[in-house]
Order: structure tokens, then sequence, then C-alpha cells
């Protein structure tokens, strides 16, 4: 437990009572500063071993809820943990299919094709083109030219 004599930002021993916090603990007020803080935070730190097990346990998809249980860590930090580490992991991670999966996955795009034009024959890749929201033009572009390769004009 950190118990706080002085401003947490400028170090100031000059503060006053400033209300209450939504838990009911008594706010107080830098005088200097103007930052308002608690004497007694209970905000816990948690380590990197700690945060590795949370994205391991991430990783083996159990609930949000059920990790926020078993680790004692509020909803709202698992959610912006999660945020953190979904912008730090790149853009992109250019995962290369074996050739073998590419023509698999070609095979089956070809049927979807003929299944997509024996429903509406008149569909075209200019309708599919404005109906995709895609972020990246290069992304669209790419999954456009896969369904040309299947058949799709």
């Amino acid at each position: 437990m950190i118990v706080r004599e002085a401003c947490p930002q400028c170090g100031s021993r000059q503060y006053k009572r400033n209300g209450f916090i939504h838990t009911g603990k008594q706010n107080y007020k830098c005088k200097v500063c103007g930052r308002a803080f608690v004497l007694v935070p209970e905000n816990r730190v948690f380590t990197e071993e700690q945060r590795a097990l949370i994205e391991r346990l991430l990783l083996e998809r159990i609930s949000l809820r059920g990790i926020c249980r078993a680790l004692g860590v509020g909803l709202r930090w698992l959610l912006y943990f999660m945020a953190e580490r979904f912008t730090a992991a790149p853009e992109h991670l250019y995962v290369q299919l074996m050739a073998g999966a590419q023509r698999v996955i070609l095979h089956r795009l070809e049927a979807e094709v003929a299944e997509v034009l024996k429903i509406s024959p008149n569909f075209s890749l200019e309708v599919l083109r404005q109906r995709l929201p895609y972020k990246d033009p290069a992304d669209l572009e790419r999954f456009l030219d896969s369904l040309r390769k299947a058949g799709l004009k």
C-alpha cells in the first residue's frame, strides 16, 4: 500500500481536500499544479509475468470475464490491455500459404463463384468493389484478383 505525502505530479506538499471519488475515498487537489489525487491509491501494477499470463489466456480463448475473475483484473483494464496489444501487432502478418493449399483454396473459390453466378448471373466485380468496406485499396485489389482467378468477371 502506497501512502502519498505529496502531489504525484509536482511533488508539492500543499494540497486541500476536494470531495470524494466514486469509491468513496477522500480526494485531494494540489494547490500548486491543480492535480487531483488520492492519498492511498489502490491501483494494482501488473508485472510482465502476469501480463504474459493474460496474453496466454487470451490466446487460449478463455472468456474475458473468466480472465477477470481468475486474475482479479477489471474488465475495462483487460479491454485496454487487449487494444494495446492489437495496436502493437504488425498491420499485416504476410502469412504465406503452401502451394498445395493455394490450389485447394482456389478450387473451393471456383465452386463458390459458380454458385454465385447460378443465383445471380449479372453479378460483377464492380458491384462488389463498391460494397466492400476495405480501408487499404491494395487489400481490396488482392481480394478481387483472387476472385478473377476463380472466374468472376
